[in-house]
């Protein structure tokens, strides 16, 4: 007998269901057209997805508890080269050591060594970037590293392996086209060397590492003109170095978010998709991708929002702050939500600043244990809206309070958690 397809919708959801998809059409239909392809003037289409950090392992380090930021595009239309940092200790930014090459839309890596690898990206006019290079927190300065990135891309993904190598994959190149290339970061060797290919071009999807040690990729965009999205799921296995196609989709979106559930909570090593891009136009639908055999994606409630190039992070308690982005509408919003693993999503406190394209970075001890900081982005769909804001979340009051603002504007930066 035919078994019905499981859902991550709570029974009281049902409710709702038909109040909120009038709801949805009727914005749908008034919005449609609103929020679509690139947001600035360069070739290179930037991307709402998580930005693509990695759990660190490493050991301590002088800069334990601090916050790296790294690149990213000013509110003049530069790329932006100094680094700076924020200590939870003063609640401030201060300046660090200079990339080599000033990028935005790259990507940031926590390596088993302490070292934080820079990779990728594009300057300002577009052209994407093969180099790659390492910020040591001990001399607070940037060096190049040993090889060069095989392909030159940005707005690409890099997940940190369990074996402490870093699969970089998809992306786009210089005109905008959709890559599927994947290669392989050696921290021992210092080197890039190319891996299996995916089975379809993606930018601005995500890769998330599961807890059998495979990358689950999910959505993106294919063509330059970011009107064909994929469907199909594919995993990367680090034993075979291939992809491989997985379960469908259940809505092809980008410049969504995926975050996975820990070991012990309701929904353990379930990923969660939210938001982004659809056909239908920005979306506030959801779906939880199952990896138990045969893997699937399950529907899951519906947003408060729809929201697209936002952040979402997984709070100590196992609930999942999602926040900012742009609306279906083609507005940027200040608007938050809380979803509570096989719940709803639930308004919590509004940010200080609409903003996309920002980061956010949860603090796992000290002063601002378990808060989240919020830094930069952009306010409006323009490289002169670009913030340097920052701002804090404290899940205990479900308030966002405003810090200090950085010492330069930015978005598509990275910010990364020294452990």
């Amino acid at each position: 007998m035919t078994q019905p397809r499981r859902t991550r919708i709570p029974f009281q959801a049902a409710c709702f269901a038909l109040l909120a998809l009038a709801t949805y059409f009727f914005v749908t239909v008034l919005g449609s057209g609103c929020g679509g392809g690139g947001f600035f003037s360069s070739k290179v289409t930037p991307t709402g997805s998580v930005t693509p950090t990695s759990t660190a392992t490493a050991t301590p380090g002088v800069l334990s508890g601090d916050v790296l930021i790294v690149g990213g595009m000013n509110n003049v239309g530069q790329v932006v080269a100094v680094a700076e940092l924020f200590n939870p200790t003063t609640g401030v930014f201060t300046t660090t050591g200079s990339l080599k090459t000033a990028r935005a839309f790259h990507t940031a890596t926590q390596l088993q060594n302490g070292l934080i690898l820079i990779a990728g990206g594009q300057t300002a006019s577009g052209t994407a970037l093969n180099t790659a290079e390492l910020y040591n927190q001990a001399t607070q300065k940037f060096t190049a590293t040993t090889g060069k990135m095989v392909t030159a891309r940005s707005i690409a993904t890099a997940t940190l392996l369990n074996d402490g190598t870093v699969l970089i994959a998809g992306g786009v190149d210089s005109s905008g086209n959709p890559l599927s290339a994947a290669e392989i970061y050696s921290p021992s060797a210092g080197t890039f060397k190319s891996t299996g290919k995916m089975n379809f071009a993606r930018a601005a999807y995500t890769a998330t590492l599961l807890n059998d040690g495979t990358v689950l990729i999910a959505g993106g965009y294919s063509n330059a003109a970011q009107t064909t999205i994929v469907q199909p799921a594919e995993i990367y296995s680090p034993t075979n170095k291939s992809f491989t196609v997985s379960a469908n989709m259940l809505v092809p979106r980008f410049y969504h978010t995926a975050t996975i559930f820990p070991s012990g909570s309701l929904l353990a090593g379930e990923v969660l998709m939210a938001g982004g891009n659809t056909a239908a136009g920005v979306s506030a639908s959801s779906e939880v991708y199952d990896p138990t055999t045969p893997p699937s994606f399950l529907a899951g409630p519906t947003m408060n929002s729809t929201r697209m190039e936002f952040t979402s992070t997984l709070l100590d308690s196992g609930v999942v702050l999602l926040a900012g982005g742009q609306t279906l509408l083609g507005v940027d919003t200040a608007a938050a939500e809380l979803y509570n693993p096989g719940g709803l999503f639930t308004a919590t406190g509004s940010m200080t600043t609409p903003r996309q394209f920002q980061t956010a970075t949860l603090f796992t001890g000290g002063v601002d244990s378990s808060d989240v900081l919020i830094t930069g982005g952009e306010s409006a769909t323009t490289p002169a809206s670009s913030l340097a804001s920052a701002e804090l979340y404290d899940p205990t009051t479900a308030v966002f309070t405003a810090t200090p603002s950085m010492a330069n504007a930015r978005f598509g930066h990275t910010a990364i958690l020294f452990p």
